[in-house]
């Protein structure tokens, strides 16, 4: 018998994301990625999320785990907390 891997929800997605300030200006400071971490934690759908870094053209790379159905919530929350996902 072979032991295969444990097969990924198709719910939940990996998502690579530049996040920017929407209305203020970002400012490449650990506060300011502190800040950014927090309201990707408390975000409706997000797991697993870890701040990377300053993104050449402005704002931060960041990695997390989303629940696709959650998606609309999500960009909801971001707002709400004056950032923004940049595609």
């Amino acid at each position: 018998m072979i032991d295969s891997a444990p097969s990924q929800d198709p719910a939940r997605r990996p998502v690579y994301q530049r996040v920017m300030r929407r209305h203020g200006a970002c400012v490449d400071s650990d506060a300011e990625a502190q800040a950014l971490g927090d309201v990707l934690r408390t975000a409706p759908g997000a797991d697993e999320v870890k701040v990377l870094g300053w993104h050449p053209r402005g704002g931060y790379r960041v990695t997390l785990v989303l629940v696709w159905s959650e998606l609309d919530a999500f960009m909801a929350h971001l707002e709400a907390h004056d950032w923004m996902s940049v595609i």
